[in-house]
């Protein structure tokens, strides 16, 4: 913690999500909080989840939704609030959840990029180029 001419500042370490040097930076006086890379708001994350372990980024994200700052402000993507970090944590599991269950059939990966839509989430930004490459993603994470 910090006073930044009296106005206290959070900073925290959510873990290594997207990278081992991820900061948190909470003005909760403001109920804002500004979050790097790990979360995006209204925009599908980028290409193949650059080597997230899927459990830890929820979690992460989690600590991030408790803060309950009214203002979310992201690297990329939108502002928001608590409810978009949780829409944002919801895409991945839903993603984790159907590109899982694909594979315990049996399902290839291009099958899978094919069938897996996420089409709640088809309005975020580069959805066309970048849901694909996220299926790859968590399928690679899955199949490790």
């Amino acid at each position: 913690r910090v006073e930044l001419g009296g106005t206290r500042v959070e900073m925290f370490h959510p873990g290594p999500a997207h990278s081992a040097n991820m900061s948190v930076i909470h003005f909760p006086e403001q109920s804002a909080v500004f979050v790097v890379d790990f979360i995006s708001l209204g925009r599908v994350p980028f290409q193949t989840l650059g080597g997230y372990d899927h459990d830890v980024w929820m979690g992460e994200m989690r600590a991030v939704e408790a803060l309950g700052a009214e203002y979310v402000i992201p690297g990329h993507g939108k502002l928001g609030g608590t409810a978009d970090v949780a829409e944002h944590r919801q895409y991945f599991e839903e993603l984790h959840d159907a590109v899982a269950e694909g594979i315990a059939a049996g399902v290839s990966l291009e099958a899978l990029q094919a069938s897996v839509t996420m089409d709640a989430y088809a309005d975020w930004l580069n959805f066309e180029q970048q849901r694909p490459l996220n299926v790859e993603g968590m399928y690679n994470f899955l199949t490790r």
